[in-house]
């Protein structure tokens, strides 16, 4: 122990006082692992939040593309295996409010609610300035009789309204019960499995029925996926570019110490210190201090998050209008992979600044000072 802390004064200090450049490296380290927990918290928060709440909406398998004659039979192959299952009609519509109108798809499903009522989604509530319990006509033009030129047109009743702002979700979806006079209006059907299916169930379903067309409900969303992990890849390659370059700042910083300190080194090195126990030292100590810095990082956001001092970040960023009100979560897994490459990182850019020591020949540096 009193070894390491001579090398470690021998490093940090200069005419009696603590060298600022030697932790200039750490505390950008600190910097870099707080911005990487952070980036990593607010999108992992957000996707999250937006796939908890399209789950709510749309969730398990939907199967489509199929024939009447095909659906009693995968009704029937359904029932035989106790997989749930839910027929939905679909249409593309148009939803009004007075001189308001919006072109929207309507589900259709066999609810126990009033027969009567709609689901709506806030971004279409919003633009038809409508409120819970409001009425609201729905026109199908696609369903026009020619003959008399009379288009089906049905009314109903806000029953709720949902909130998904994202992919204009909320201002694409209506949901409403199936009833008698909604036979009017054509629709397309689909069958959609409720519950999560193993690869085994998925793989007989789709071999026993070749021709129909078979997905999950994040299948659908894939762009979105896709667009969260590129921009989530791009702000952290950001934030680790500050973590190299303090790397960097540690090579160059750490080369310049142990060059001017070579005599003192080899002075060690004369009285018994041997040359691979100095350089073990001083990997010891930069590895330390990545350590040290590492957790810093880790612990200053836990604060961050525990008082919420991230809201004012946070509310600018993504007002509630425009996103969800997500919380911001420490991911464990991945500050460990913060942690092993903040300090594998860190050994190498060390270990170029420590091979000084071995390349100098003792008896040259103390006669060149």
């Amino acid at each position: 122990m009193i070894k390491i802390k001579y090398i470690f004064n021998l490093l940090s200090i200069s005419n009696m006082r603590y060298r600022i450049a030697f932790f200039l490296p750490w505390i950008g380290i600190f910097i870099g692992t707080t911005m990487l927990l952070l980036v990593n918290g607010i999108m992992h928060g957000m996707e999250e939040e937006i796939f908890s709440s399209l789950n709510n909406l749309k969730k398990g398998y939907e199967i489509k593309s199929f024939s009447n004659k095909e659906l009693e039979s995968i009704l029937s192959y359904l029932d035989e295996n106790r997989i749930s299952y839910e027929i939905v009609k679909t249409r593309d519509i148009i939803i009004s409010n007075n001189d308001d109108y919006m072109l929207v798809n309507m589900l259709i499903t066999d609810g126990d609610n009033n027969l009567n009522n709609i689901t709506i989604g806030a971004g279409i509530a919003n633009q038809l300035q409508l409120e819970k319990n409001d009425s609201v006509l729905i026109i199908s033009p696609l369903d026009i009789d020619f003959s008399s030129m009379k288009v089906p047109t049905l009314k109903y009743m806000v029953d709720s309204i949902y909130a998904v702002p994202v992919v204009d979700f909320d201002r694409r979806y209506v949901f409403a019960n199936n009833s008698p006079a909604i036979n009017m209006i054509y629709s397309d059907k689909k069958v959609l499995i409720k519950k999560e299916l193993s690869s085994l169930e998925l793989s007989a379903i789709k071999q026993k029925f070749k021709n129909i067309d078979i997905s999950y409900w994040k299948d659908n969303y894939l762009e979105l996926i896709s667009a969260i992990q590129l921009e989530k890849i791009m702000y952290s390659t950001f934030a680790y570019m500050l973590v190299l370059i303090s790397c960097l700042g540690n090579f160059t910083i750490s080369n310049f110490i142990i060059t001017n300190k070579l005599k003192e080194i080899s002075i060690l090195n004369v009285i018994g210190f041997d040359k691979l126990k100095i350089k073990k030292i001083i990997s010891i100590i930069m590895l330390f201090f990545s350590f040290f810095s590492s957790i810093l990082g880790l612990l200053f956001f836990i604060v961050l998050i525990k008082f919420n001092l991230l809201e004012p970040l946070t509310s600018n960023l993504f007002p509630i209008d425009l996103f969800y009100n997500f919380s911001i979560k420490i991911d464990a897994p991945y500050f460990l992979l913060i942690l092993v490459l903040n300090l594998i990182t860190v050994y190498f850019s060390s270990l170029m600044a420590i091979n000084v020591i071995e390349k100098e020949k003792i008896i040259d540096v103390i006669k060149e000072n």
